[in-house]
């Protein structure tokens, strides 16, 4: 407040805005101490230092926290200047993106500016006067708002973005096409005995390698194949040159799709721009993966289309999948110049020996989760010493402690070395808070990078990651129980006199229960005409059967032409839909109305069997919206 008003006192009084002997002005160390109200008052007497300021985000030498910090206040102070903000820096970028996309540019130079200036418009777009809480006021659902008209420069980086894919994706196709044609020849030559599956893949010919080619009635001349290959070389370097740039600019494009989305849901045009340059895409990232750890960042938040690649990113190093994921997780928060940040007393962690795990769960819950996620500092009651040595013995002790039979919140699988939830959980009158507590405990501890001594069932992982489980992971488990399992399902059991039936026999605190895998299951023996039916479900569907056990709710009829029916599996469970399980027991398969609003998804909560619909106004859009849902959503869980 003391150099706002020190400026003001002196332009009112007739100063004059000049640089210092080194040719620093006074915008100059208003910008790079993040004095947002200084560059106001300098921009009252000088408007011309507007477009200054917007042109200083290309600057590399400049805090990208301290100029966002200033275009945040400038921002605040009417809407028209938040759009003027906006649309200025989204022609800046779009220039940018451009010169990235010139391979005669510098690349790291450009590719730093584009995302340092996007990220700064994404920024202040979200902070706005009115920022947006929910899909309906996004630009890139279809409605013509005024704040959706501020990322219209943007649409010719992104017109440029997607000729640039399309002619690659042409070139491929033609040079896919011209290596079969050649291939085909030269297996014609070997004769048409030979199988074919023992042919290499071809490769260009070396010298000489064209002297037995038949000049039949197809022409094979040498200059002819030369020129196949010649062009299939072209291709391959012009995507080793592009695809770095157009990945970077694929980058900006998600950052700018994404910050119009509420928390949590992907943008829907992101999602078919991946669908549509799918090949493309994993061609770029197949022929170089670091692409993947240095621009689709977008794979970390959309599950539906990490799917897509994930075959590719397994084969990467567990080492840079690590990094990857942490730069990411990092990426968000709060960056600072101080090496040691100074403790708060009121942030830290004051905890008791003698009843660590309940005394933690005490003070984390009351704690703030953002500064949690910064930094933590644990003191003992009674001690004095604190760091990170006291740190990681906290969680050392907590990791034993979550899954300590006292509490009974996991349970050991058969072999002692892992760990699953106790199905029993609820003696402990406290488990919902203190599974909470574990889960933030490990949460932090992956966040920090501490190591923490427990192991869990695959299963469980499965279960955290949204990944179904099947019934080979009761291996996992217990691996004789999975053997027996596995021989049944391979052998005959007619004359055995196993006497198994639908139901399971469990300990609860040193008592036999039995607990039925179905309604009545304890009384269906298991046979070899059903074996399958208990683990696979049927294979056959009746659509009448399911008609009458679906439930229509918010306003949806049985006659209404949009209803469509899916599932969350290619089975049906024994004795038909009737007996479909949701989070709590039988749930039967019911289908939400929703609002429709332009290129809204179709989605569902998997946990009660609910297929939300959007009542999408002709059968053309709901067509393209569920095909667009079939094809990219493949994986993927949020919170409802």
């Amino acid at each position: 407040h003391g150099q706002r008003d020190t400026a003001q006192i002196l332009l009112l009084r007739g100063a004059k805005y000049l640089p210092d002997k080194n040719g620093v002005t006074p915008l100059d160390l208003c910008v790079q101490g993040g004095y947002g109200e200084t560059c106001e008052v300098l921009i009252q007497y000088h408007p011309r230092l507007f477009q200054t300021i917007i042109q200083m985000t290309q600057n590399e030498d400049l805090r990208e926290n301290m100029l966002r910090q200033v275009l945040e206040h400038l921002s605040q102070q009417s809407e028209s200047q938040y759009l003027k903000i906006l649309t200025s820096l989204a022609e800046v970028a779009t220039t940018n993106g451009h010169k990235l996309l010139s391979l005669s540019s510098n690349y790291d130079a450009q590719m730093k500016s584009l995302l340092r200036i996007v990220r700064m418009f994404c920024h202040v777009f979200r902070i706005g006067p009115s920022s947006p809480s929910n899909g309906i006021d996004m630009g890139y659902n279809g409605n013509k708002t005024p704040r959706s008209q501020v990322f219209k420069p943007l649409e010719l980086l992104w017109h440029s973005l997607d000729e640039w894919l399309v002619l690659i994706a042409t070139e491929l196709m033609k040079n896919k096409r011209d290596s079969t044609e050649i291939t085909s020849i030269l297996l014609k030559q070997k004769g048409q005995d030979q199988d074919a599956a023992s042919i290499p893949p071809f490769e260009p010919p070396g010298p000489g390698s064209y002297e037995n080619l038949s000049t039949g009635t197809r022409e094979s001349k040498p200059d002819a194949l030369a020129g196949r290959q010649e062009a299939s070389a072209d291709c391959q370097d012009v995507i080793s040159m592009t695809a770095n740039r157009l990945s970077a600019v694929i980058q900006a494009f998600y950052m700018c799709c994404s910050c119009q989305m509420p928390p949590g849901m992907t943008s829907p045009r992101f999602i078919e721009f991946v669908c549509k340059h799918d090949e493309v895409l994993k061609c770029f990232v197949n022929r170089n993966p670091k692409i993947i750890f240095d621009h689709f960042h977008f794979l970390l938040e959309c599950p539906e289309l990490m799917s897509r690649f994930m075959h590719i990113i397994k084969a990467q190093p567990f080492k840079d999948r690590c990094e990857w994921f942490y730069e990411h997780l990092h990426s968000g928060q709060p960056d600072s110049d101080m090496v040691h940040r100074p403790v708060n007393e009121n942030d830290i962690l004051l905890v008791h020996r003698d009843s660590i795990f309940r005394s933690s769960c005490e003070v984390v819950s009351k704690a703030n989760c953002a500064k949690l996620k910064q930094g933590i500092a644990v003191r003992f009651h009674g001690e004095e010493g604190m760091g990170q040595g006291v740190v990681r013995e906290w969680f050392d002790i907590l990791s034993n402690e979550i899954v300590n039979p006292d509490y009974a919140l996991f349970t050991q699988s058969a072999d002692g070395t892992t760990f699953q939830p106790n199905s029993n959980s609820y003696v402990n009158p406290d488990h919902l808070n203190y599974f909470r507590f574990a889960g933030q405990i490990l949460g932090l501890a992956l966040n920090h990078r501490q190591l923490v001594n427990i192991y869990f069932t695959r299963s469980f992982y499965k279960h955290i990651l949204g990944i179904p489980v099947n019934y080979q992971d009761v291996a996992s488990i217990d691996p004789e129980y999975g053997k027996n399992l596995q021989w049944i399902l391979d052998n005959d059991i007619s004359d055995l006199g196993l006497e198994l039936t639908f139901s399971v026999e469990t300990d609860v605190f040193g008592a036999m229960e039995e607990v039925p895998l179905k309604p009545g299951g304890g009384s269906i023996l298991v046979t070899q005409n059903n074996k399958e039916l208990l683990l696979s479900g049927m294979p056959e569907i009746d659509v009448s059967d399911w008609i009458k056990n679906t439930e229509y709710t918010s306003g949806y009829e049985r006659e209404d032409p949009v209803i469509q029916f899916v599932t969350g599996s290619s089975r049906v469970p024994h004795g038909g839909f009737a007996n479909i399980m949701g989070g709590s027991g039988l749930q039967n398969f019911t289908i939400a109305a929703v609002p429709y609003t332009p290129n809204l998804l179709p989605t569902s909560s998997t946990c009660i069997n609910m297929l939300k619909l959007p009542e999408y106004p002709s059968k053309e859009i709901l067509k393209d919206r569920l095909l667009v849902a079939l094809h990219c959503g493949s994986y993927g869980y949020t919170m409802a």
